[in-house]
């Protein structure tokens, strides 16, 4: 498989966790222990592959499971975490070690930035949502007073470690929320990536396929993220359909499964970006054939939720992080691989956008 040093730092892609202690012999010079944080379902399905295959180069000073699932991500998790740090004795050359999907490293990754002001941390993704976005890139963070990510930190771990036979256990519910990333990747940076994936929509889950795939994303993000790492210019197009989809998923109180939510909301900026008259119908049309092969909602009540509000959905997205002196700003396209931030929109243009998945 693949091992490179990217702009973004040390991401290695396997297809198991045999050579897994090699990574960490690169970065043993910070003391060689470890405090893994994991969940209950990460913990039963992969923790005694991981830990043999570390067992002779680093020493487990301790572990914090946390319950599965985007209620644990918030300040009361992490202060647990805290307290699970001190009474194993962290200090500032013991590794956090990220074993999890996308709530495990945002979590862990938070805590590691902000304990004793900072100590080393790495991403081992379970999932391909974390494989292919969450886990590259740095960001951190927890949700707030029901608002996603509100809380957060730039912090950037050792290396990250995508191991992609733990996909052999993925539901696919999780595997299709990981595809919705991808489709993402193809549509604000890669056209032939976007071509590729319309092509072999249905063998989208072939080993080989799947690895092209979750490299290819890996190499869009560290691309985007190398040139605008704390997200003040150019890594905002990365939340193509985040600011509608973060919107929908707090209303639903995360009862719905993020990826399909970021779905929802790239349908809307796919509608939106119609309506400015900067793309074309059949981009949309192509869109919502590889939603509908994959099984990815395009409208909320495929969720079987039906009271939600496009006026709810607008004004709650003045919580997302691209939001400029009280301006919603929005990544629409101008065509495929070419996105861009919106200043410029108007309200009652985006709530018909919103009509649309409603």
């Amino acid at each position: 498989m693949y091992e490179d040093e990217f702009r973004c730092g040390l991401i290695y892609i396997r297809d198991n966790f045999e050579d897994i202690f090699l990574a960490f012999k690169r970065i043993e010079s910070l003391g060689g222990s470890i405090f893994i944080v994991t969940d209950n379902n990460v913990k039963e399905l992969h923790l005694n592959s991981f830990l043999t295959s570390i067992s002779d180069v680093v020493t487990v000073k301790g572990m914090h499971v946390i319950k599965p699932g985007e209620e644990s991500k918030n300040s009361d998790t992490v202060s647990e975490i805290y307290k699970a740090f001190s009474a194993a004795g962290v200090d500032r050359k013991t590794v956090a070690v990220a074993l999890g999907g996308g709530v495990v490293g945002d979590i862990c990754g938070f805590a590691a930035s902000t304990f004793m002001r900072g100590i080393p941390y790495v991403q081992i993704p379970t999932t391909l949502m974390a494989m292919v976005d969450s886990s590259v890139g740095g960001k951190t963070g927890i949700n707030f007073e029901g608002h996603k990510n509100l809380v957060g930190s730039f912090y950037q771990p050792k290396f990250v470690y995508i191991n992609i036979g733990n996909l052999k256990t993925l539901p696919r519910e999780q595997f299709l929320e990981g595809m919705a990333e991808v489709i993402k990747y193809g549509l604000i940076h890669d056209a032939e990536l976007f071509g590729f994936l319309i092509a072999n929509v249905d063998k989208i889950s072939d080993d080989d396929i799947i690895s092209y795939l979750i490299r290819r994303s890996v190499e869009i993000k560290d691309e985007i993220v190398s040139k605008d790492e704390k997200e003040i210019g150019v890594r905002e197009i990365l939340n193509f359909g985040h600011t509608f989809g973060h919107s929908i998923e707090s209303l639903l109180k995360y009862k719905a499964p993020h990826g399909f939510c970021v779905g929802l909301g790239m349908t809307v900026a796919l509608n939106l970006s119609i309506a400015k008259g900067y793309i074309g119908f059949d981009v949309f049309e192509k869109y919502i054939y590889l939603c509908k092969k994959l099984g990815i909602p395009s409208k909320i009540s495929d969720l079987g939720f039906t009271n939600i509000d496009a006026d709810d959905i607008y004004e709650n997205m003045r919580y997302d992080k691209k939001v400029r002196n009280g301006k919603i700003r929005f990544v629409l396209l101008k065509s495929v691989e070419d996105a861009f931030v919106d200043e410029l929109c108007e309200k009652d243009e985006v709530i018909l956008s919103i009509d649309s998945i409603l």
